[in-house]
């Protein structure tokens, strides 16, 4: 399933973790892509990611979150 075609995302008491990958459309270095993502409702800074596209969570306590994300281009912009 696509999250673009998501606005929530909603677990049962007994799903507890997630796991969401990020893509930056930069073709030119693809690999030079820094990540970080920020759970409002859990996270108090943001976690940065270097070349890795991947958030996970485990043994989320029940709460509602919201999910930020960013990205460099290939340049680190």
């Amino acid at each position: 399933m696509l999250i673009d075609d998501l606005h929530e995302i909603v677990l049962k008491p007994s799903q507890r973790n997630i796991a969401l990958r990020f893509a930056a459309l930069d073709y030119a270095r693809p690999e030079d892509i820094q990540y970080a993502y920020y759970l409002e409702g859990l996270d108090q800074e943001w976690n940065y990611r270097e070349k890795t596209r991947l958030s996970s969570n485990t043994n989320l306590p029940p709460a509602r979150y919201r999910l930020h994300d960013k990205s460099t281009n290939s340049d680190g912009v």
